[in-house]
Parts: C-alpha cells; sequence; structure tokens
C-alpha cells in the first residue's frame, strides 16, 4: 500500500505541471492523514525527485524536479534532443557541476521548441537545441547562447525498397534545411515531421517511408543495419555551418554566480577534451545511459562532428542568412551571452 500511495503523490505532483500542487491538496485529494503524506514526501524529497517550496505560513507547493519553473541550488538541469553531437560540451558541464558541488539532472525532448519554451521559463537551466532554433527566437531576453556546439553529423538517406516520395524530418533544424533543399531539386519528394528519432528510424528500416533526413547517432546505426545510401550530406547542404548551439535560462545567469567559469571550462578545455581519448571513454557510458544507444555507436558517431568551443556572430549571422532567417546583427548580439 505504502508503494502504491507513494506512486499516486508523484503522479499527482507530475500532473501538477509548473503550477505544482499544495501538499494540503494531495491529503484532500488521496483521503491521507497528515503525517502519512508528510512521510512520503519526506522520501521524495530524499530521493531528489521533486522540490517543496513554502507558500503560506505551514502550507507547501510541490513539484516534480522538471517541471519546477525556478532556479534550485545545488542542481543543475541539462535539456537536450537525442544526439552525440552534445556529448563533448556535457562532459565539460559535468565538471562543471562538481566544481559548484550541484547535481547534474538531464531532461530529454522530442522538440526543440517545448526544449526553449522551458528554458525560457526556467524548468531547465541549460538547453541544447539547433541554432535556428534559438535564431528565431531572438528577441526573447530569458535566452542567451554561450556556445555552439558543432557541425556535421547528419545527412538524408534513402531507403531504396520504400514505395513513395516521403521525407521525414524534424523541426526548425540543420535536418528541416537540408530537406527544404532536397525538395528543391526534387519537387515531387513530400516532407512530413517526426515525432521522434527512435519512431522515425524504425518506421524507415520497416520501409514506410523512402527519405529520412537524420543526425547523430542514428545514422551510424543506419548504415550498421545496411541503409548506407546518402542522398544529400550535411557538408553539401550546410557546409561548416553550426548546426546546434548550447543555451542558458536567465534564471540561471541570474544565480548563477560562477556561470564564467562555465563558459571559460567550455571555451579553454572542449579541444582538449575532444583529444583525451580516455577520458571520452571513461564519459561514454553516462552518454550511452541517457541515449539508450551502444556506448561504441556513440562513439563511433563522434567522428562526424566537427566541434565548436565559444560563440561568435558572424557564424551566427551566417547561419541565419543560410537558413533565411530574418535577423539583424544587433538581435544576434542580444541573443549571445
Amino acid at each position: 500500500m505504502s508503494k502504491n500511495l507513494q506512486n499516486k503523490i508523484s503522479e499527482l505532483i507530475s500532473n501538477s505541471g509548473t503550477e505544482g500542487i499544495l501538499q494540503s491538496d494531495l491529503e484532500k485529494k488521496l483521503g491521507c492523514s497528515k503525517s502519512r503524506v508528510s512521510e512520503i514526501i519526506k522520501n521524495l524529497l530524499l530521493n531528489g525527485s521533486i522540490i517543496r517550496k513554502r507558500v503560506t505560513g505551514r502550507n507547501y507547493a510541490l513539484w516534480v524536479l522538471e517541471k519546477f519553473p525556478g532556479y534550485i541550488k545545488g542542481i543543475i538541469r541539462v535539456g537536450m534532443l537525442p544526439s552525440t553531437e552534445y556529448m563533448i560540451h556535457l562532459i565539460m558541464i559535468r565538471e562543471f557541476a562538481k566544481y559548484v558541488s550541484s547535481r547534474l539532472s538531464t531532461v530529454l525532448y522530442n522538440s526543440s521548441s517545448l526544449l526553449l519554451d522551458d528554458l525560457s521559463l526556467g524548468k531547465i537551466d541549460i538547453g541544447f537545441a539547433p541554432l535556428t532554433s534559438f535564431l528565431l527566437r531572438s528577441g526573447e531576453p530569458k535566452l542567451k547562447i554561450i556556445s555552439e556546439v558543432a557541425s556535421g553529423g547528419s545527412a538524408i538517406c534513402e531507403n531504396e525498397k520504400a514505395m513513395g516520395n516521403i521525407i521525414m524530418t524534424s523541426e526548425y533544424s540543420s535536418m528541416a534545411v537540408m530537406t527544404a533543399r532536397f525538395i528543391r531539386s526534387n519537387p515531387d519528394v513530400e516532407s512530413r515531421m517526426m515525432l521522434s528519432p527512435h519512431q522515425a528510424v524504425e518506421d524507415f528500416c520497416s520501409s514506410k517511408f523512402r527519405y529520412l533526413s537524420i543526425w547523430e547517432p542514428y545514422l551510424t546505426l543506419l548504415k550498421k543495419n545496411g541503409f548506407e545510401r546518402v542522398v544529400l550530406s550535411y557538408e553539401e547542404s550546410m557546409d561548416d555551418s553550426t548546426c546546434c548551439a548550447l543555451g542558458i535560462s536567465k534564471l540561471f545567469m541570474d544565480n548563477q554566480d560562477k556561470l564564467n567559469e562555465l563558459i571559460d571550462i567550455i571555451r579553454k578545455k572542449g579541444k582538449y577534451v575532444l583529444k583525451t581519448r580516455r577520458k571520452i571513454d571513461r564519459e561514454v557510458q553516462f552518454f550511452s545511459n541517457i541515449l539508450s544507444i551502444p556506448a561504441d555507436i556513440i562513439l563511433e558517431s563522434i567522428a562526424s562532428y566537427r566541434f565548436k568551443f565559444g560563440v561568435s556572430t558572424s557564424s551566427l549571422k551566417n547561419v541565419s542568412s543560410l537558413t533565411g532567417i530574418s535577423i539583424t546583427r544587433e538581435k544576434i548580439e542580444e541573443l549571445v551571452y
């Protein structure tokens, strides 16, 4: 019964979203004693899965860690899409978390829009997302870019056994840019948006559509499964333009007094980490567990990227021109921390 009650309490807190739920409301909804609910809340707080904040008198509001709309001292929440591109920078963020005695929490997203919504709201502190997605939000003061991440690492693959001319792609990304270029040369091809890369890869391998605009490590997985036909590479479409960027929330900026140390770690140690094979080998299992992708696939796929450490306004301006996003240099400068 205790485990069932804990699960019900966890579910109610999770379903309350960014609004949270009052601890007293849990007691009313579940018909449990105050002491019983308090005991379970104490256990959830100890394992770090929820956040509690005093709101009125002796009453508290509760949130799950991933949905608390505010800064949490001692925890750094990182949002990311499932991509190998982020591994090297995440290694350095882990180093920084240890340096400031904070626990690192990673949250996976399938949508860059939802990720940047949460970053803007302060539900996550740091976020990896396509640079195009950041550029489309250049007017938002609650987001800042602290580093570009990489170029390369994606392509459009073809399953020659599939019928029809559908291409599956992703929103506001380099994949969307590649897809648009491919369709200009192949006007009979129809694009559709994937819900998740895992599902898209599975459907592609099952011949449910002909083309897939995809990134690493899924590109390596496809090649391992015999799907080696690439009809357009990242380099052909985007050259060396940046794919993704690393951003921070305003709440993180305002509350993390050692933020400049994080930026220094990324800009000064990035190339060192990339060359230190032993360090990457030690960290790859951590990243493999996040993505649920075998470690050897992760390691192989890293070679597809050209990593970048730091941020250049001219580089961002180049991507805005390439993607057709109309944005002034002044707005780009405001977007960079």
